[in-house]
C-alpha cells in the first residue's frame, strides 16, 4: 500500500491501482467477501487484501 498525492487526494491505496484501503473496508463491511472483491477489483491481489487486513 501506498499514498500518491495525485490519487484519491493521500488516501492509502493499493499500489498501482485507484483502489483505496478505505473503499475495499467499505465493501467487507457491506458483507462482501473476499472472493467477490478479488473477482471484481481484477488488479487487487490475494497479497494486497492480506495487507489491508494487517493496516
Amino acid at each position: 500500500m501506498h499514498s500518491n498525492p495525485s490519487v484519491l487526494v493521500v488516501k492509502p491505496t493499493i499500489k498501482g491501482t485507484r483502489l483505496s484501503v478505505e473503499i475495499l473496508l467499505d465493501r467487507l463491511a457491506d458483507g462482501w467477501s473476499e472472493e467477490m472483491l478479488l473477482e471484481n477489483c481484477i488488479r487487487l491481489s490475494k497479497e494486497a487484501l492480506q495487507a489491508i487486513f494487517l493496516f
